[in-house]
């Protein structure tokens, strides 16, 4: 199939400033190319309005999706509002029930990185409406994907890009009734495995090298205590005894202080990490959710590695986010 992905914004139009000033001409070009990647390696076409920071023409992107026959088009955003808005928000053409099908699809995949706003119409927009949404001739959507002045949301972008452009593509495929293709990894003769259901509380505040104190699956309401920018602390009770451990913030979400204390309330995450470095700090990271199929090569110093074919190098991760 043939798609149109494009980034909001450029050139002498930044878009939203928010956090760090960061600019939405930036995020969206970033995710533009991610997503794009995802789609052509799964097969499929796919036209762009810019790949670097220069001026957009709306209705010349509109005539480009046009005249390119594209089955659909998918253009990326960044909300900006007050420190505290966080979400995603999928906007379609009023009265167009193909636009309105298509921006739930896709808001159904990115919603599960980012609180749910729901899908809106564009006249509900400050705009009143939207011309990319208007002028195309094929079903188009205009994704707010988080909040650019929220610091959670850029955090969980930046953390979970990757897998945000490939929910992304997964949205946009499904209103077709097709599948994203596997671009996980390849690894011809290895292992093939499934990831597990694991939130790990850990003896340190550190992967390499850690047996986990207690493997919580997905779900669990916990209490823990914030430790760094990356690590909370929790207490379990293990053989009678109360012991400390540590939890990564990837592995937590809902996170909210609890009045008069230091404490918050949160609920685990279980999800697999991959780490281009066998330290398991730093570096370029990749998450997997539990239930993905996955190919490995076998346990060394108790660590699975395995070769990513979009990155072009080898991952490694802990033996218990994944199941023979």
């Amino acid at each position: 199939m043939k798609f149109a992905v494009y980034a909001g914004h450029g050139g002498a139009d930044p878009g939203a400033v928010g956090v760090n000033k960061r600019e939405e001409e930036d995020l969206t070009l970033e995710l533009m190319k991610l997503t794009t990647d995802v789609l052509q390696n799964s097969g499929h076409t796919v036209i762009n309005n810019r790949t670097s920071d220069v001026n957009r023409d709306i209705s010349a992107d509109a005539r480009k999706a046009n005249s390119n026959k594209v089955d659909a088009v998918l253009e990326f955003h960044f909300d900006a509002a007050s420190a505290s808005a966080q979400g995603t928000t999928g906007f379609y053409c009023d009265g167009a029930a193909d636009s309105k099908k298509l921006a739930q699809c896709v808001n159904d995949e990115l919603d599960n990185f980012f609180k749910d706003r729901q899908i809106k119409p564009d006249t509900s927009t400050r705009h009143g409406r939207l011309g990319i949404l208007r002028e195309t001739n094929a079903p188009a959507t205009l994704q707010e994907v988080a909040f650019i002045t929220n610091a959670a949301d850029v955090a969980t972008y930046d953390a979970k890009k990757n897998q945000i452009a490939e929910a992304a593509a997964r949205g946009l495929l499904k209103y077709f009734g097709l599948s994203l293709k596997s671009t996980t990894n390849s690894n011809p003769a290895a292992i093939q495995g499934t990831v597990t259901d694991v939130a790990p509380l850990l003896p340190k505040a550190q992967f390499k090298g850690q047996t986990p104190i207690r493997k919580w699956k997905s779900g669990v309401n916990i209490q823990v205590r914030k430790h760094s920018d990356y690590w909370y602390k929790a207490s379990v009770e293990v053989s009678s005894k109360w012991v400390t451990g540590y939890i990564y913030r990837a592995h937590l979400k809902n996170v909210k202080p609890v009045k008069g204390t230091d404490k918050f309330t949160a609920t685990t995450v279980g999800q697999a990490i991959w780490w281009d470095n066998d330290k398991l700090n730093g570096g370029e990271v990749l998450y997997y959710k539990p239930g993905t199929k996955m190919s490995h090569y076998g346990a060394v110093k108790g660590l699975y590695s395995a070769w990513f074919s979009k990155q072009n190098k080898k991952f490694y991760t802990t033996t218990y986010w994944l199941d023979k």
